[in-house]
């Protein structure tokens, strides 16, 4: 259980950091990296057909004054890794935003007891345990 929890909330962190990767890439520098991946979405337009936003995403990136690397390149390829990049609403997000930020109570007090256990700062465990109490 635990892991399909993490699972999902790396994807989501790889999603993001995709996002920002591409939108540093279009996006004047000193951007905030905490918006970057909100700042790519907002330039793919309002609209939900793919078409129109990978035509979008691909002119954002052919129009930067700075060379694109290989990787970038190599990315831009992609079908599949772009789908995912330019998707307005993704599932990918939503599911990792879900497990990241669940209801209160919606996992029990003995999964939380579990992971605290596992905590690698031994000295921080006692204080976990008073939050899981706490809440």
């Amino acid at each position: 259980q635990d892991t399909k929890l993490i699972d999902c909330i790396l994807l989501r962190h790889l999603l993001d950091l995709t996002q920002a990767k591409l939108a540093r890439l279009t996006a004047p520098p000193g951007t905030n990296r905490a918006t970057q991946s909100i700042l790519w979405r907002d330039a793919l337009g309002t609209t939900h057909v793919y078409a129109e936003h990978l035509q979008i995403a691909q002119r954002l990136l052919n129009r930067t004054d700075t060379q694109l690397d290989s990787a970038t390149v190599q990315f831009m390829a992609d079908a599949k890794g772009m789908d995912l990049a330019i998707q307005k609403s993704s599932a990918i997000r939503e599911t990792g935003d879900l497990v990241a930020h669940l209801k209160p109570r919606a996992i029990c007090q003995e999964a939380f007891i579990q992971s605290i256990s596992r905590h690698n700062v031994t000295e921080e465990r006692p204080g976990l345990l008073a939050m899981v109490k706490f809440v």
